[in-house]
């Protein structure tokens, strides 16, 4: 029986990671063995695995196959790599996406980044999130590296990523109760808002009417 990409992907996205698990296994040992596979199947195909592996909380080995796929991925054309990259710029950021047509290393990176988060390794989770550029990086990006900063005690450089989740988006609350818990004042958070209040106009702002909300936010936090 043929095992395809797709196959394991509905198993995943079904939470049957133990039985994708075992395909992926299956998929990734028969494209090492098959001198004609390309690098870019052989990293989707460990990418894959690596999101089993995830589901089923077995991060050291999912890191290990990410990383695999990453060593794959450099071995990649240049101009195909550019257009994977591009293919995937609106793709949703999370370590349970397993809807793979193109590999983007900055999302294989921020699924590396969540393993170590989650084996309390926050030091080299800020490694890898390091090796995302700024400005590909997405709210969940943000939002993972503010909770990282604060668990190491880096407090302003944590302050600064839960203000840029406001920025990508005012609805954060758990980026705002985080803000006011570190001693940032309303008033500071709300000018976070600035940006997209200039890009929406007073509508919005009135819409959202946030000075009560927030100020609710806040409170409970306290």
């Amino acid at each position: 029986m043929e095992i395809s990409k797709d196959q394991i992907a509905t198993l995943i996205d079904h939470d049957l990671s133990n039985s994708a698990q075992m395909l992926g296994c299956f998929l990734v040992s028969s494209s090492s063995l098959n001198p004609e596979t390309s690098p870019h199947l052989k990293a989707e195909n460990l990418i894959l695995l690596g999101d089993a592996l995830f589901r089923e909380r077995e991060f050291r080995r999912a890191i290990n196959t990410y990383k695999q796929a990453l060593q794959y991925y450099k071995t990649i054309p240049k101009q195909s790599s550019t257009v994977s990259r591009s293919s995937l710029s609106g793709r949703s950021s999370s370590p349970n996406s397993s809807n793979i047509s193109a590999i983007n290393e900055n999302e294989v990176k921020f699924k590396i980044a969540w393993c170590y988060s989650a084996l309390n390794e926050n030091k080299a989770a800020l490694v890898e999130m390091d090796g995302i550029p700024s400005k590909a990086r997405t709210l969940p990006m943000s939002l993972l590296m503010a909770k990282l900063y604060r668990n190491s005690r880096h407090n302003r450089f944590a302050i600064a990523c839960y203000k840029e989740c406001l920025r990508h988006c005012p609805y954060v609350i758990e980026a705002i109760i985080a803000l006011a818990e570190l001693g940032v004042t309303a008033k500071d958070i709300i000018s976070c808002f600035s940006q997209i209040l200039n890009r929406s106009g007073r509508a919005f702002y009135d819409q959202i009417d946030s000075n009560r909300w927030l100020q609710v936010s806040i409170r409970r936090s306290s």
